[in-house]
């Protein structure tokens, strides 16, 4: 639980919370690993989605965390043609 808190919330933020908030952290991650699984192995993918006028928010960090840089460097790679994801890989 200490990595994976730290890794989506920042250094020391396991550290930093109160036992009780640590024990209702480590309770709920059974939920998070399936929300994980969910998306990982959705079959939709982005051109089933291309059709659809709906409204989005951009959000800009300073700070980005390798996993969510990845993913965005991702879509837009296959958004601009790109068919394989190896290559954003090792970009």
């Amino acid at each position: 639980m200490h990595r994976f808190v730290d890794y989506w919330s920042g250094h020391g933020s396991w550290e930093a919370l109160p036992n009780p908030q640590r024990i209702a952290t480590a309770m709920r991650i059974n939920k998070v690993t399936l929300d994980f699984w969910a998306t990982l192995n959705d079959p939709m993918r982005l051109d089933d989605l291309a059709d659809l006028a709906v409204p989005f928010r951009r959000v800009i960090f300073k700070e980005i965390s390798p996993l969510i840089r990845f993913h965005c460097d991702a879509r837009n790679h296959l958004k601009s043609g790109g068919n394989d994801l190896r290559e954003r890989v090792c970009a």
